[in-house]
């Protein structure tokens, strides 16, 4: 499980720094809010599974581009060394922590790991759709072109 959970979390890593190195150089304020989200979610996510508050960070808090890959680049490293660090059955563990809203819950981390990540895709799409539609190029952040490339 653990090598299925790093490599998305490789492919996940990938996307995020490749759109931010787009908005560095090709701002879109719609794309940047976006993947800040993204980006947000991931730090918020990693620190309800470590029980801590791990950035004092705001779910669509915009970032300027540097600061924004700085965040996805901290957020992965957390995730790796969350996913490196977890024993077979600490996947199925169950975390209890509170949304956005104060409400109480409690998910096997494996499902969380999922969510974050495909949650992530999901908004990398969105990104896209932005860029479309302020006149720029899509970025192909496909997990199959992750994959064509032989990125480890």
């Amino acid at each position: 499980m653990r090598e299925k959970f790093y490599r998305l979390y490789q492919f996940n890593h990938w996307a995020n720094k490749r759109l931010a190195e787009v908005l560095k150089i090709d701002y879109c304020e719609e794309g940047a809010r976006l993947l800040s989200h993204v980006v947000n979610s991931e730090l918020i996510w990693y620190g309800r599974i470590k029980d801590e508050t791990h950035h004092p960070i705001k779910i669509w808090e915009l970032h300027e581009p540097f600061l924004l890959k700085v965040y996805a680049v901290e957020s992965s490293l957390n995730f790796f060394q969350l996913i490196d660090t977890c024993q077979d059955d600490e996947f199925f563990k169950v975390v209890k922590y509170k949304n956005s809203k104060g409400e109480v819950f409690e998910t096997c981390l494996s499902d969380i790991l999922f969510h974050v990540a495909n949650h992530g895709s999901y908004h990398r799409g969105q990104v896209n759709k932005a860029f479309r539609e302020a006149g720029k190029e899509p970025v192909n952040v496909d997990y199959i072109t992750f994959s064509r490339l032989g990125k480890l």
